[in-house]
């Protein structure tokens, strides 16, 4: 996705959400969104591509839960209901739980606003994520 698009994307998603400094948003490839922060990251050198990656942290996996955590991020990812576009993963740094989406450019372009659908995956993903968590600690 080339830059410009990219910008255009960040600019409009920052306009929505109260965010004057959309520069810094696109330098960052990070936002806040409610207390989450969402990577938004674009590959710049593959201008054919129009896909938009979106990273969602959410809660770290604890020490005494992570086998089964672990069992219940990949299953959630194959059989969960919720209306959810992405899947689970672990970042690769932190070891926290992740959401993740990629999104054809086309969809992010759509006047459709961005940053709502951004909460509304965040937020169904974070429930799950909670439930998940009950299940891992033998609820």
């Amino acid at each position: 996705m080339d830059s410009s698009a990219y910008d255009r994307i960040i600019k409009n998603l920052c306009l929505t959400c109260g965010i004057d400094d959309w520069p810094a948003v696109a330098r960052s490839g990070h936002i806040l969104l409610g207390e989450r922060v969402v990577g938004l990251i674009h590959d710049a050198d593959n201008t054919e591509s129009c896909e938009l990656s979106v990273y969602v942290q959410l809660d770290p996996v604890y020490p005494s839960q992570t086998p089964d955590m672990y069992r219940h991020l990949l299953s959630a990812n194959l059989t969960q209901t919720q209306n959810l576009k992405g899947y689970f993963g672990l970042h690769p740094d932190t070891g926290n739980a992740v959401y993740c989406m990629r999104l054809e450019m086309d969809l992010a372009q759509q006047e459709t606003d961005l940053s709502e659908l951004l909460r509304d995956q965040t937020n169904t993903a974070a429930r799950l994520l909670e439930a998940l968590n009950f299940r891992a600690l033998g609820g």
